[in-house]
């Protein structure tokens, strides 16, 4: 028996008849507006109890009105009903599996809101994550979060048929938000350090990535893939051809407050990012500094250090961040 009689049901219906699984016909709240669907009988609730179907549902909401309707009938899941868009809520602290694919394996010890569904997949090796994070994985995602990595209030990690990668000794500060989606990917290095209000976003098999001691000021964004097509009307082409939409950092890159990196971004090692720059379909130099609206290149062969408690350093001390071979 499938649960829910609505186009939201007929890929599942198909699927079905494609393994030559006997249909006996669907359970609906509406059974008595829609007496048909598909050629099969909608019925009530109350005829699980009557008959013990093995029921699968095929709703992408309401998971918990469901799954308490079925468990006071007697029914359990995966033995007799099957339920694979559900959202499995989880505290994060505690390994877990199930038949959908969905996994978690944890090394966390502080409660947080940790979602799985249809096959997400969530390692976490750091130890303390703040209370109010959110780690999501759907359908065939894989998140990974590395050891004594640090968040702070209402970091967000999302993955939708996506990778985000995310290396130890990473530290967030709070309401970031990190999303992949559509075989889109994330990619943090060690040692990279993110401020507040920063949103990551990777779709449609691009990808963004930060080499290892990257430095992310506040407010900034990055998006890498577009989620909606556009035409040229006079050539009647796709004005997206899929090519150079990845955003790419890499290592230690200073990038300012409030800046804007687009599709096909690439900046080299060592380089510093203006703040209030729009970056988009460029690359840069390594050890160089650009900004701008669009960004321009305005410094090449320049270093910068983390420490910022002397503006006096020896030069000596910049040795190790240069990485432009003319030095």
């Amino acid at each position: 028996m499938i649960w829910g009689a609505s186009p939201k049901s007929d890929r599942i219906f198909s699927v079905l008849k494609n393994w030559g699984v006997t249909i006996a016909g669907y359970i609906d709240k509406n059974f008595s507006n829609i007496p048909e669907y598909n050629g099969y009988s909608v019925y009530p609730i109350e005829e699980l109890l009557e008959s013990q179907y093995f029921v699968f549902v095929a709703l992408t909401a309401h998971y918990d009105g469901v799954i308490n309707q079925l468990n006071e009938m007697g029914y359990k899941e995966f033995v007799d009903f099957w339920y694979p868009e559900r959202i499995i809520k989880l505290d994060g602290t505690k390994n877990y599996q199930d038949l959908y694919g969905n996994k978690l394996v944890t090394e966390n010890i502080c409660p947080i809101n940790v979602r799985l569904k249809s096959g997400g997949i969530i390692e976490i090796k750091t130890k303390k994550l703040d209370g109010r994070t959110t780690v999501a994985s759907a359908g065939e995602s894989f998140v990974k979060i590395g050891e004594r990595v640090k968040f702070g209030r209402d970091v967000v990690i999302s993955s939708t048929n996506g990778r985000i990668l995310i290396d130890h000794d990473c530290r967030f500060d709070s309401f970031i938000k990190i999303r992949a989606s559509c075989r889109g990917s994330v990619r943090i290095d060690a040692n990279c350090t993110i401020q507040r209000q920063c949103t990551f976003v990777a779709s449609f098999d691009a990808k963004i990535i930060l080499g290892r001691d990257c430095m992310i000021s506040y407010f900034v964004f990055m998006r890498a893939g577009n989620s909606h097509n556009m035409i040229d009307l006079n050539s009647m082409k796709h004005l997206d051809d899929n090519a150079e939409r990845d955003v790419i950092l890499e290592e230690h890159v200073w990038v300012g407050m409030r800046v804007t990196l687009l599709n096909g971004v690439e900046i080299g090692a060592g380089s510093t990012v203006g703040a209030n720059s729009f970056v988009c379909k460029k690359k840069f130099p390594k050890n160089c500094c650009l900004a701008g609206t669009p960004a321009k290149l305005l410094r090449e062969r320049t270093a910068w250090l983390r420490d910022g408690g002397s503006v006096h350093k020896n030069i000596e001390d910049y040795q190790e961040f240069i990485y432009d071979e003319q030095y």
